[in-house]
């Protein structure tokens, strides 16, 4: 099991956030994904991340972590073929608020 730590580095022109993992992590069954917030990214928290597209890969969440800015979440331990979700980080910024859509890949 491998922990991936995706962070938001900054909002982008047009409200598209710069993340660590350009947009695409790539994940083994069982890993663990956390979301966490570079401290001058402009964003102030994560509302809500959620599917939009494709298999749902996770077991666990993504859900927040009590009293933190942290989210996470846990990759089902069972993958017959390739899988990959497209979802929706909603985020508070300094100005307001906005969404993205990454991706994450699974291996079988």
């Amino acid at each position: 099991m491998k922990t991936h730590y995706i962070t938001i580095l900054a909002i982008k022109e047009g409200g598209k956030l710069k993340l660590s993992d350009h947009g695409d992590t790539k994940v083994n069954p069982g890993d663990l994904v956390f979301w966490t917030i570079a401290p001058k990214s402009k964003v102030t928290g994560i509302s809500g991340i959620s599917k939009t597209k494709g298999k749902n890969i996770f077991t666990k969440g993504p859900s927040k972590i009590k009293n933190s800015k942290v989210w996470f979440g846990i990759v089902k331990s069972k993958f017959k073929s390739k899988s990959e979700e497209t979802y929706t980080i909603k985020y508070k910024s300094e100005s307001g608020s906005g969404s993205h859509d990454p991706k994450i890949s699974v291996k079988p």
